[in-house]
């Protein structure tokens, strides 16, 4: 039960953040690359990448090499669930 508490508090943890809790939601609708999410989420490219980078340390998203760009996917589509879920909440 401990270890399964930790797992989730980091898990809170990495979706503590707006910005992040943003790329998720945009993601939900399938693989983007940075170029696009930048575009997406209207933040500058090294902040996009900083959030992807916690989201890929936590596990809560993947991501593949096309030549020199990078997608992103989630690793669990269920993550943006939650995030929606707790919106409908407030």
């Amino acid at each position: 039960m401990e270890s399964d508490l930790k797992a989730v508090s980091l898990f809170f943890h990495a979706l503590s953040d707006e910005g992040r809790m943003r790329l998720v939601i945009l993601l939900e609708s399938g693989e983007k690359s940075v170029t696009e999410l930048t575009e997406l989420s209207g933040e500058k490219m090294v902040n996009v990448s900083a959030r992807l980078r916690d989201l890929l340390h936590h596990r809560l998203v993947v991501r593949r090499r096309e030549g020199r760009k990078m997608f992103y996917s989630l690793a669990d589509k269920h993550v943006a669930d939650i995030i929606r879920n707790a919106c409908e909440g407030v």
